[in-house]
């Protein structure tokens, strides 16, 4: 096997790895918090889950930096070199684009790591003004990555590679292109709410691609699997 073809197969293993984990993501974030969706209503609701919820927190973040970020750049370079010929100048950017919400995405969750479970343990062990500062502290930072580096600046170059890449990409497997084009579609919502400081229309967003990304992550995977995106 080529060194191209052994590339494509392992993006694809790490695509279906990413599903799998960003389901798994929410699952044990959930069971952190005895599966209680109201706890995930804002940084507040997180920040008194309890220290017996960090653990599951950590795991959590842990499994989305993975899932919905890192273990998805292979495919991104895949898409890259079976796409580019369709217009070089096009897909290098729409790539570098992807890249970039990868990375940032990947990037905010890590911060998460490293914030979260440490101030949700500290906060149950506080009181007074100590527990009052934890609690200042863990709602401005995450109000920061949340709004700030996991909105706009992660999707709005998240919704450029998506969009842009779905148009080729549905010439070689059109029913793909449609959902990546879909995918892009909620991306944008999502970053242009958080622009426009609209929280109903950045939720829209939100949803759309939380329940897309999952079934879009396995069906590329199996794809890659099967055959070179060359082939129609």
């Amino acid at each position: 096997m080529t060194d191209t073809g052994s590339f494509r197969r392992a993006a694809g293993y790490c695509a279906i790895t990413a599903s799998i984990l960003a389901v798994a993501s929410l699952i044990v974030g959930l069971a952190g918090v005895n599966y209680d969706f109201d706890a995930f209503s804002g940084a507040e609701a997180i920040l008194g889950a309890g220290a017996d919820a960090a653990p599951y927190i950590r795991w959590s973040l842990v499994f989305n930096l993975f899932g919905n970020y890192f273990l998805l750049i292979p495919v991104a370079i895949v898409l890259w070199h079976a796409l580019r010929a369709d217009s070089p100048m096009t897909v290098d950017f729409a790539t570098f684009a992807g890249l970039l919400f990868l990375s940032v995405g990947g990037i905010a969750s890590g911060i998460l790591i490293g914030i979260w479970p440490d101030m949700i343990v500290d906060y149950a062990s506080a009181d007074g003004a100590d527990r009052d500062n934890i609690a200042t502290t863990f709602v401005t930072f995450t109000r920061a990555i949340e709004n700030g580096i996991q909105g706009p600046v992660q999707n709005l170059p998240g919704a450029i590679w998506l969009l842009g890449m779905g148009g080729f990409l549905k010439r070689r497997r059109n029913a793909l292109g449609w959902l990546t084009l879909v995918f892009g579609f909620f991306m944008l919502l999502n970053g242009i709410g958080g622009l426009a400081g609209n929280a109903a229309l950045s939720m829209i967003g939100f949803s759309g691609n939380f329940l897309i990304l999952p079934f879009w992550a396995v069906w590329t995977g199996i794809d890659l699997l099967r055959r070179p995106l060359a082939e129609t």
